[in-house]
């Protein structure tokens, strides 16, 4: 399944785009991932480098290339743009209209095509980038180191300084959302770790040593936390539903085998990416959490040793994920693309897989045996607890499948075949004893199979759904 992204570019080469098995993954069990390496890097130099942060909801990521901006489009050639120092700097975050923001020389907007440097705006200042945008162009910037933060209208080109005296100085916006909503850090009492989060106007310390850094159309903030300076980092949440009501904090433990983490991006279903560390290794991996009380280690969703996927910035509603790790060595942004998953098992499809059961044992292993057209001969009433017995051994077997829709959907027919078996004791119990069964018209299997219900189908056996 190709991703869409256009494959070549001057100076880049052939991106490699690769299919991965999700595997351990607790969340979204049995799904299945495209990993598409962003084109374009790594490019020489002294930094060889390449990093995506920013997604929007058609697939478009926003990040750098060494010393080059770039916007990856989902189905368009990527757009590099060489920035004027050797800093790592870049396109930060995109909205869904494909305006993008970042830093070059400055706070920096791409927008219908063309680059606009916002710090030369009035009242702009000494803007030196800008980290976010949402979907009516309200930009979240800074207005020079440690100086406060702007947010600027890209619609009006104007500009209004954040003053937040009731939670403390300096305050510079990480993030905003659609409706204004802002979050990111500030200064209480000469202290610079704390975080903030302001919503309809009113604004909240979030306390010490912590950092929100993205925010969704929900209401849920993301970032990190620790209980001192000098403790671990650990993956944060704050859900405020309302200005009335009192946020709530819900700290979630980074993937086993890790130590600390952040949360980086989510989406507004709620689904959280970030980075963890292990401290004893210097280990870093890229994780996701869907139920904001477990982390899943992305590395255990794909199945290609040549990449190690280090860092998760953005996701979207799609499920799309964009971040960097190691392609071979070589750190190289990445889109992750869910397959999509498949669909429940409907009542159809458990009947075709009991059928398949019934016909597959009953006929193979005694020459015989129940279909839903009736028993095939040679039949005994011993069938049915043989039947009942080995549907019980296969909903064991079907309890270590580790796919939970097959397992799901191995376990109910096995226990259905065992039902049906028992009714038939039952029955047997209480019925006389059967006269011979007439001979049956066509041998062999073929015309087995053809007694089924899919004789009586508009869909024969070639058409039957696929188990």
């Amino acid at each position: 399944m190709s991703s869409g992204y256009t494959t070549t570019f001057p100076r880049s080469g052939l991106t490699r785009t690769r299919t991965a098995r999700a595997r351990g993954l607790h969340l979204m069990e049995g799904h299945m991932y495209t990993v598409t390496t962003l084109p374009g890097g790594p490019q020489p130099g002294p930094l060889p480098v390449a990093r995506a942060f920013g997604l929007n909801k058609s697939g478009d990521v926003v990040g750098y290339v060494n010393y080059e901006a770039a916007i990856w489009y989902y189905n368009a050639a990527p757009l590099f743009t060489p920035q004027p120092f050797d800093e790592l700097a870049g396109w930060y975050d995109i909205n869904d209209k494909g305006s993008a923001v970042g830093s070059l020389d400055g706070a920096m907007l791409f927008q219908n095509g063309a680059i606009e440097n916002l710090s030369t705006l009035p009242g702009a200042g000494n803007s030196t980038a800008a980290y976010g945008i949402n979907n009516s162009g309200l930009v979240c910037a800074s207005n020079g180191f440690g100086e406060g933060g702007l947010i600027i209208d890209t619609k009006m080109m104007t500009v209004s300084t954040l003053n937040f005296p009731n939670i403390g100085d300096a305050p510079v916006a990480l993030t905003i959302n659609d409706a204004g909503d802002l979050a990111g850090s500030c200064v209480v009492n000469g202290d610079a770790s704390h975080g903030f989060l302001c919503r309809d106007g009113v604004c909240l310390d979030l306390g010490p040593n912590c950092g929100g850094f993205k925010l969704n159309n929900q209401g849920r903030l993301v970032g990190s936390q620790s209980a001192d300076a000098a403790g671990p980092i650990m993956p944060a949440m704050w859900e405020w539903k309302t200005p009335q009501s009192i946020p709530t904090q819900v700290m979630v433990p980074p993937p086993p085998g890790f130590s600390e983490g952040a949360f980086l991006g989510l989406n507004d279903l709620g689904v959280m990416v970030g980075m963890a560390f292990n401290n004893d290794n210097n280990e870093q991996t890229a994780f996701i959490s869907a139920d904001g009380m477990t982390s899943t280690n992305l590395n255990s969703q794909i199945g290609d040793p040549s990449w190690v996927l280090s860092e998760a910035h953005a996701i979207n509603s799609a499920g799309q994920i964009a971040g960097a790790g190691y392609l071979n060595g070589v750190q190289t942004g990445f889109l992750l693309t869910p397959l999509p998953t498949p669909a429940p098992w409907q009542s159809v499809q458990i009947d075709a897989l009991l059928e398949l059961i019934y016909v597959s044992l009953g006929v193979m292993v005694d020459g015989g045996g129940p279909t839903s057209g009736g028993p095939v001969d040679p039949w005994s009433p011993l069938a049915a607890t043989g039947e009942a017995a080995l549907g019980l051994a296969i909903n064991a077997v079907a309890s270590r499948v580790s796919d939970a829709v097959g397992r799901d959907a191995l376990r109910g027919a096995a226990l259905e075949m065992t039902r049906r078996s028992v009714d038939r004791l039952i029955a047997q119990a209480k019925a006389p004893a059967p006269r011979p069964m007439p001979p049956q018209q066509g041998g062999g299997l073929r015309g087995r199979l053809g007694r089924t219900r899919f004789a009586r189908s508009p869909r024969g056996p070639e058409n039957a759904p696929k188990i």
